[in-house]
């Protein structure tokens, strides 16, 4: 490269890897998520150097652990809770049963199990980030959706989750699964899209607190 050339420099870079341990994913999902599997993966990046660029990143999982975080901590009912009444701008009387409902869901999501799926990460070279999910398939949850991470830093992705065995039967106990419908063998949500939104570290839930919330029948406090 000559520096006095008034020529843009340019690059055009391929890598790729194979049974890559995923927690390598966990210092740029830090304080949101911690991961543990393994990964077989494929990236294309080109683009001027100091300059604009694009990215292209195939992603096929295997054995993925999902544990999500809350600030570093792992997820309880109290931080659920306090997410749930954030989220929707209200304090909630908390019976006895719906307290021991939200636990029951914190041990749930402590620990999310995927056997295998695949997950693409694209960035324009406008900046913009498009994240798609597909065929993330566990013995309990199945997971397909897409989403954008805006320039400015806005994040929206809507998800498609299907349930079987301990997590279909504690959503069935608190009426948000969909009557008769399924996607290969795991049963809906009565209301889709999940609209994940906010900004990455300020991620809003919105619409899943509020089917939650009404399927339990949660009353405002008084």
């Amino acid at each position: 490269m000559d520096p006095n050339s008034s020529e843009l420099s340019t690059f055009n870079l391929q890598l790729r890897g194979e049974d890559t341990n995923a927690s390598i994913l966990n210092s740029f999902t830090n304080k949101i998520i911690s991961m543990d599997g393994l990964a077989n993966w494929k990236l294309n990046a080109k683009g001027e150097i100091n300059g604009a660029c694009e990215l292209q990143s195939s992603i096929e999982i295997s054995n993925l652990m999902l544990m999500p975080l809350a600030g570093g901590m792992q997820i309880n009912a109290d931080l659920l809770k306090e997410g749930m009444e954030k989220s929707l701008g209200s304090s909630f009387s908390w019976s006895a049963p719906q307290t021991r409902m939200i636990e029951v869901l914190g041990n749930l999501i402590n620990e999310i199990h995927f056997e295998h799926g695949s997950i693409k990460i694209t960035k324009k070279v406008s900046g913009e980030w498009l994240f798609s999910l597909s065929d993330l398939t566990g013995q309990d949850i199945s997971l397909m959706g897409s989403g954008s991470l805006s320039p400015t830093g806005n994040f929206k992705m809507n998800v498609f989750p299907g349930f079987k065995n301990k997590w279909a039967d504690f959503l069935q106990v608190a009426n948000i699964l969909a009557a008769g419908k399924a996607r290969q063998g795991y049963r809906s949500l009565k209301r889709e899209p999940i609209v994940i939104g906010g900004a990455p570290g300020r991620i809003k839930l919105t619409n899943w607190w509020d089917l939650l919330g009404q399927g339990m029948g949660l009353e405002p406090a008084e």
